[in-house]
């Protein structure tokens, strides 16, 4: 009866794992153009930076790697590559909205040569 139990379990771990590594292989690299939007410091009800593509609006896990001198009020052209990560973020500032979870891989403002 244990070895039963202990096997099904083994068993279970074992697709459990392969269907989070399936899911994993299916994130691949976006590269887009778009807006970086400063909505704001955390502690002032802001929401931190947001990415904005055509109509979508995304939140960047890893925020902490846009240089500080993109905090501005107006929307920044930029051309990134990103991995969408199947994930959802509860805006819980500002606005009450839900919007999708990225992974920024690199950034690059889009500077206009007049």
């Amino acid at each position: 009866m244990n070895f039963t139990r202990i096997f099904s379990l083994c068993i279970a771990f074992c697709f459990l794992t392969s269907c989070n590594f399936n899911r994993d292989q299916l994130q691949q690299n976006v590269v887009a153009e778009g807006y970086l939007i400063w909505t704001g410091e955390y502690s002032n009800d802001g929401c931190g930076f947001l990415i904005e593509i055509g109509s979508m609006k995304y939140k960047p896990e890893n925020e902490s790697v846009i240089d500080d001198k993109y905090k501005t009020s107006s929307r920044v052209p930029v051309e990134l590559e990103f991995i969408g990560l199947n994930r959802i973020f509860e805006l819980s500032c500002g606005e009450s909205n839900e919007i999708e979870v990225i992974e920024i891989i690199s950034m690059n403002e889009i500077v206009d040569e007049e």
